[in-house]
């Protein structure tokens, strides 16, 4: 803005000077008229860049690695006017475990299981920045990606969902059977921003709704589930996704216990044995709850018969 408001003055200047000169005769020197005003301009843009440019650094730092190049770009451009990494946003966390790394990594072939281990981190990665969400914290066996910080975006919960799906189903494409991933979803508001070691670039959230996540990434053993999603999350984004219904648990974002959605599968592309024995079990358990066993029970039958196991 500051280039385009001198080059805007230049114009004027040079078309000053050139209107005297016709009109009344008298000649001002055009360049003195318009080198000051752009030479002035030129100089207060480099100071706005040279100021921006260490935060626009640290920025990249931090965020380059985590997001994709349309999220930094948008990234950037939000920093210019507010601050964008630390305060509290309304977040959807995915909270992975890899379940089942002590034993691999225990192997007699440690090598192998990094391999594995960098691998699998960098595909589930690839697939976050992909719906336009943010890697957060990673560890070995467990890492979390947000959607909705930094910056708040559109469609989080289906982001969310639909990203949770595609990193079980990249999963099984590599071939990874031991260790395993367990994923829990859930939404609300937390505090974000750099909270670790200080000069250590870092992003992640802390509150009620990584918690939750937390929490039901623990559950899908209990559930024999690969991932859960809170209800409302389940609710806002996940209703086109092929989802078994389970049972209520207590969530620290509720004060009541939270309906959760095992999310199976992109409804495209889904086997019909699988759609049918989802949507038998899902009626199966509403029979059930309405006290109505003998019919649950049979319902329950004809999904075993439907996928074995």
């Amino acid at each position: 803005w500051t280039l385009l408001v001198g080059a805007l003055f230049t114009a004027a200047a040079l078309a000053g000077a050139g209107g005297l000169l016709v009109a009344a005769g008298w000649y001002l020197d055009p360049v003195v008229a318009a080198g000051s005003t752009a030479l002035t301009c030129a100089a207060l843009a480099t100071v706005k860049v040279v100021v921006r440019q260490p935060g626009r650094r640290a920025l990249r730092r931090r965020f380059g690695p985590r997001v994709s190049r349309a999220s930094l770009r948008k990234i950037l451009r939000a920093s210019a006017r507010a601050t964008v990494a630390d305060g509290e946003r309304r977040v959807t966390v995915l909270h992975v475990r890899i379940v089942g790394l002590p034993e691999a990594a225990g192997s007699d072939n440690p090598a192998a299981v990094a391999a594995t281990l960098r691998d699998f981190h960098a595909a589930m990665g690839r697939i976050v920045v992909g719906l336009g969400g943010t890697v957060g914290r990673t560890e070995g066996d467990a890492f979390e990606a947000y959607f909705g910080a930094p910056l708040p975006g559109e469609d989080d919960a289906r982001k969310a969902c639909l990203c949770a799906v595609r990193m079980q189903s990249a999963a099984r494409k590599l071939g990874v059977r031991s260790p395993a991933m367990r994923i829990g979803i859930a939404s609300g508001t937390c505090l974000a921003g750099d909270l670790g070691i200080p000069g250590i670039p870092s992003y992640t959230v802390l509150g009620a709704a990584r918690d939750a996540a937390v929490i039901l990434s623990s559950a899908c053993e209990r559930f024999g589930a690969a991932t859960l999603a809170a209800g409302p999350v389940w609710e806002e984004g996940g209703k086109e996704l092929l989802a078994r219904m389970l049972d209520r648990i207590p969530l620290p974002t509720h004060e009541s216990p939270v309906r959760c959605f095992e999310l199976v599968a992109e409804l495209e592309g889904a086997d019909l044995a699988t759609i049918e024995a989802i949507r038998v079990f899902n009626e199966g358990l509403a029979r059930l709850e309405g006290d109505d066993r003998m019919k649950a029970g049979e319902l329950f039958r004809h999904v075993l018969e439907l996928l074995p196991g």
